[in-house]
């Protein structure tokens, strides 16, 4: 664990929280200042500062607004306000299904926008520009709840649209065990194909039903970050199969990469599994040793002794002399619940998580609690990963089960990718900690 990262977060938010109520009410993006029209001729916007007050005769009292308040402590990067929707029905339109603006009901109090799906359908909220707009060097976050479901997963997606036409994903799957705790979405593409963000012309923001489905969330609070020079890779193990220190860990030391695996102390000597040692090798050679569960139990099967389980855990991996990177956890299978939500930010700088349609990170993380992973056993789809990550400068963080890697020499050759964009300018390999300490 590491406290004094935490405190430097604490130190961090404590500049932007009143970022975010001062924003509040704006609308950030390159034409806040007005709204679109069909011909291209821009009229001016509703006026959303609160007037001063005027002398009347009348008993009774003023309406107030709901109190705006500041991000929560777990919020890395602030970013820039583009749009809280307090404007929503002269900047948006309800492309499909069900979407309504609701007041003080969003993050930190902002508005926010419920969207509702049934029986296969998506809801769908536009915003379109009529003239192209420069986001160049620039991603995107926003702030998403479950209220309520009956589906495993919620799947939300920023679609970004250029002048071409061509459209961007940005595709985050929220487990249903997470219903009624804030997240941010910090979504990347897996898409590595060329797109114009300094000619955008459409931002949507989509949730589709799954079979017959019923889902209801609320949207809330859309950022912008600045990109970053260059993207990113981390390559992480798990499971503890001896595959680990036998196959991918040689490969990337030959490569000159070290990574993370996250281990549950419980299976470390265990027949056909990697040992003490062997990690012991692996820290000595600047390899992060984070933490998963004993058993690699996932989260949801611990119910309210889930956190007890989760530090019983970094105290088993603490007591064979694993301490230097426990600021850093993976979910198992990528899931998570509503209780992970609260203790996270407690006991760890970063959580790896990353369920079904979920796609790779950006690298601004405004919400270090469920930073996006991928599972990369399929090399191809790693690889494409990597490519995306390269072009649109993000991270693909990548976690492998080495037992299901089909040989040492495709597994080097997604390394050796790796190294030919590092040596082009486009890449950097960072390990879990490297990551983790970009948002404190």
């Amino acid at each position: 664990m590491a406290p004094n990262n935490h405190v430097r977060r604490r130190a961090f938010l404590g500049t932007v929280g009143a970022a975010f109520v001062g924003l509040a009410g704006c609308s950030g993006s390159p034409d806040s200042s007005q709204t679109e029209t069909e011909t291209g001729t821009p009229t001016p916007a509703p006026e959303t500062t609160t007037p001063r007050p005027t002398t009347t005769n009348t008993t009774e009292p003023p309406t107030e607004t709901p109190a705006q308040r500041g991000p929560p402590e777990w919020v890395a990067a602030a970013g820039e306000l583009y749009d809280d929707f307090a404007l929503f029905d002269q900047n948006w339109r309800v492309d499909s299904g069900a979407a309504s603006l609701v007041e003080g009901e969003g993050f930190g109090g902002h508005p926010g926008v419920r969207m509702e799906t049934s029986d296969r359908g998506l809801a769908r909220i536009e915003r379109k520009y009529w003239q192209p707009q420069d986001f160049s060097n620039t991603e995107f976050s926003f702030a998403v709840k479950i209220e309520e479901t009956t589906e495993s997963a919620a799947t939300v997606t920023l679609q970004l649209q250029d002048i071409e036409g061509r459209e961007m994903n940005h595709t985050d799957e929220i487990p249903s065990a997470a219903t009624g705790e804030w997240v941010r979405i910090d979504a990347g593409t897996t898409d590595a194909d060329r797109f114009d963000l300094s000619q955008l012309t459409h931002v949507r923001i989509e949730h589709f039903a799954r079979d017959s489905g019923e889902t209801t969330l609320l949207v809330s609070d859309v950022r912008t970050h600045p990109a970053r020079e260059k993207g990113a890779v981390v390559f992480a193990l798990e499971d503890d199969h001896e595959t680990n220190v036998t196959l991918a860990a040689p490969v990337l030391r030959e490569a000159g990469y070290a990574g993370g695996v996250f281990a549950s102390p419980d299976r470390l000597g265990s027949s056909g599994e990697s040992s003490v040692e062997d990690y012991r090798t692996l820290s000595d050679a600047g390899w992060d040793i984070g933490v998963n569960t004993l058993g690699h139990n996932s989260l949801s099967s611990y119910g309210s002794d889930e956190r007890a389980a989760v530090e019983e855990a970094i105290a088993r991996l603490q007591s064979k002399g694993f301490d230097g990177a426990l600021n850093v956890f993976r979910a198992p299978h990528g899931d998570y619940t509503a209780a992970t939500l609260g203790y996270a930010p407690d006991l760890f700088d970063m959580t790896f998580t990353g369920v079904g349609r979920s796609a790779g990170t950006n690298s601004a993380i405004s919400d270090p609690r469920t930073v996006l992973s991928l599972d990369a056993d399929d090399l191809e789809k790693a690889r494409t990963a990597v490519e995306a990550a390269a072009t649109h400068r993000q991270t693909a963080v990548l976690f492998f089960h080495a037992r299901h890697i089909e040989s040492r020499e495709a597994f080097a050759d997604l390394v050796g990718r790796v190294q030919r964009l590092e040596s082009e300018g486009a890449l950097e390999v960072l390990t879990p900690t490297e990551l983790a300490a970009r948002t404190v």
